[in-house]
């Protein structure tokens, strides 16, 4: 697989893919585009392996559906239902008995708005995300065509005009993504946040999970998240934008993997030649000739380990079979109208009634691992101890299509799969001794002449930059190597303010491989790696000059006139710069230390500010000062005219990018004598 895809339509021509959308449903892949402007309906293409799609033309025709925003689709409990915004004029809702179509209409305009999104809460109640002008919004669907009871349940975080939520449910936690500011952005992003519930308390990742302003690579987002073939990996599905010459544009499909360490999720987005994505280790549409028959079951000729994933794809009242190992020692399922019944060795360890019906259609997935957890259609409805390996099957074939498992269990698989760089590689892209923090991120904690290894895949071999968030209390030596290039590293951070900080490793030769981190003396643990190309050229936009990173930078300034607006100041580890008339000030991410008028400030940037520190200080007009930054492994330091003033530690993910200065265009002041030491 290669990013970007070129969807094809079946005259041979190449389709434009934006806002994609897709929905797995019994063992196969549907992708859901916008509707270009020309056309008044909704095309679908299919694919069994998420490399090959297939178009099945349009699923839907309707003359108001004219430039159809977005659309997205969900099953629930024996219905498909499709959400479209038509130029963003508000949404209509349809339905079909088919992933296919033909959709019929089933709503009026129901308005709300742009970019609407199904989920199914934890009492398969049918929810509606949408953007909205102070985040995402919840509400709930009445009578299939009615939305009420709004709840924002996640504020506007993207600085600016959030949209192209998605809401998805994996190992305890609910994810939603979202993306902003303007499609036609070159920092077009998406963001993720988290939480235990799935209408509250969301933490916000302060990091994009996904963004790139390359020239040839850029304007990322609206993306879906949907379960891969192997059963254990999630993919996140959003476009790339490429400008055309008549001031158009065109829209380009991509599907990258998602990598979790616990709670914190990443996204690498590769634009060279991938591996095929990883198929389970025993899939079927069933028949008999799958099977072996024993004890009056249907069976697998294939035993699943003890740490598992399987999926049932069936129609009807059925028992699940799995773990079984002999006649008297199994694990069943009982699946009767609307009750569920979960036995071990023929005792009855949970029944539980639903208020969907098992006489249509519906998906099972059992996820065992530290315990047994239970989905349907992707909704948690029971937990309980975990279980033994064995085979897996069923009492009747009636109705029965899509069977799979794999021997992996809550993202184990990812210890084993390849993590493109540079960008981030989460710490339990490896096996080994894991705690937890208390937002419940995952850490790993080195061994003595122990190492760790991280299977990565770059574009060209280069020197590359090396970080590790670091858990602040450690110390000692660790030798860094990848594939034949080696580096003995002293570990010391010189702060404890957090518990986890950006540490700087040292320069060292990447290429697609083995990155390996052992534990030489002391103790160290860390969160994840992460790898920067390094940066080599300044370059100058608008009120912005970028220079390349610096150990310490420094300038004069001097002012004119305090005025209302007045902001400059010392751009540190600057990233992505975006133009795009929609992106706040300042248009980069990164920091800036500097001034609004007399108010010394150390702010977060990201196409927007966050305050982190600010101090008073008595400027004279007309009267010249010298601020000078230094800044190594978080920690940095704020002098005027010589005296230090401020030191603090900066705890977000910029780690690394350009210096130079900003100074906005209401500064009345003069900046002259910038200086810097390279890095």
């Amino acid at each position: 697989m290669k990013n970007p895809y070129q969807i094809k339509l079946k005259d041979n021509s190449i389709y434009s893919i934006g806002d994609p959308f897709i929905l797995r449903y019994n063992g196969r892949y549907y992708l859901y585009p916008s509707g270009l402007y020309e056309e008044e309906g909704i095309r679908c293409f299919i694919s069994n392996d998420l490399i090959h799609f297939e178009d099945k033309g349009f699923v839907v025709e309707d003359k108001i559906l004219k430039c159809a925003y977005a659309p997205e689709v969900i099953y629930h409990d024996g219905n498909f239902y499709l959400c479209t915004s038509p130029l963003g004029n508000g949404h209509y809702l349809y339905k079909s008995d088919n992933p296919l179509g033909p959709f019929k209409r089933i709503s009026e305009n129901v308005n709300n708005m742009i970019d609407g999104s199904f989920f199914l809460d934890e009492n398969f109640n049918l929810k509606f995300l949408r953007a909205d002008h102070n985040g995402i919004a919840l509400l709930d669907i009445e009578n299939e065509n009615h939305l009420i009871n709004r709840k924002n349940i996640l504020p506007a975080v993207s600085n600016g005009w959030t949209e192209g939520p998605s809401l998805f449910y994996r190992n305890g936690y609910y994810y939603i993504t979202y993306c902003g500011n303007f499609l036609t952005s070159t920092s077009y992003r998406v963001k993720v946040a988290s939480s235990k519930q799935n209408n509250q308390n969301y933490l916000v990742q302060n990091e994009p999970l996904l963004i790139s302003t390359d020239k040839d690579f850029h304007s990322l987002g609206h993306n879906s998240v949907f379960l891969g073939p192997s059963l254990d990996d999630y993919y996140l599905a959003y476009h790339s934008l490429v400008n055309l010459e008549n001031d158009g544009h065109f829209r380009y499909l991509n599907i990258d993997r998602l990598s979790f360490s616990n709670r914190h999720v990443s996204c690498n987005p590769c634009e060279i030649e991938q591996s095929n994505f990883i198929r389970p280790d025993f899939e079927c549409f069933v028949d008999e000739n799958n099977l072996l028959i024993k004890d009056d079951f249907y069976l697998s000729k294939d035993s699943t380990k003890q740490k598992f994933t399987i999926e049932y794809n069936l129609k009807g009242n059925n028992t699940l079979v799995f773990s079984y190992q002999n006649s008297n020692k199994y694990c069943s399922i009982e699946l009767e109208d609307n009750l569920i019944k979960v036995y071990e060795n023929n005792i009855l360890l949970v029944s539980k009634k639903l208020s969907i019906n098992f006489n249509n259609f519906h998906t099972l997935r059992l996820i065992n691992d530290s315990k047994l957890e239970i989905l349907i259609d992707n909704v948690p409805i029971i937990s309980l101890k975990s279980v033994n390996k064995g085979r897996i099957g069923y009492k009747s074939l009636t109705g029965v299509s899509y069977t799979a498992f794999i021997n992996e269990a809550n993202g184990s698989l990812q210890t084993k799969e390849t993590t493109y760089v540079p960008n981030i590689i989460e710490c339990k892209s490896t096996n080994g001794n894991f705690k937890n923090d208390y937002l419940d991120e995952a850490y790993i904690v080195l061994k003595q002449n122990k190492k760790v290894n991280y299977k990565i895949q770059t574009k060209n071999r280069k020197i590359r930059l090396v970080y590790l968030l670091l858990k602040s209390t450690s110390k000692g030596k660790i030798l860094l190597t990848c594939n034949k290039s080696k580096k003995i590293i002293n570990i010391n951070p010189q702060t404890d303010e957090y518990e986890f900080i950006n540490y700087y490793l040292d320069e060292l030769m990447i290429n697609t491989g083995i990155l390996s981190i052992k534990l030489l003396e002391g103790n160290v643990s860390f969160k994840r790696i992460i790898i920067k190309d390094k940066i080599k050229n300044n370059f100058t936009q608008e009120e912005y000059h970028f220079t390349k990173p610096c150990l310490i930078q420094s300038f004069d300034f001097e002012f004119n006139s305090f005025t209302r607006n007045s902001l400059f100041g010392l751009i540190l580890n600057a990233s992505n710069y975006s133009s795009h008339s929609s992106n706040n000030e300042p248009k980069y991410m990164g920091y800036l230390i500097g001034f609004i008028n007399n108010l010394l400030v150390i702010e977060h940037v990201q196409y927007g500010k966050t305050r982190i520190y600010d101090k008073p200080i008595d400027i004279k007009l007309h009267q010249k000062y010298n601020l000078k930054i230094y800044y190594y492994n978080s920690i940095l330091k704020v002098y005027l005219n010589g005296e230090q003033i401020i030191q603090t530690t900066l705890n977000y993910d910029d780690v690394y990018g350009y210096g130079g200065f900003f100074i906005n265009r209401e500064a009345d002041v003069q900046l002259t004598n910038y200086k810097e030491e390279t890095k």
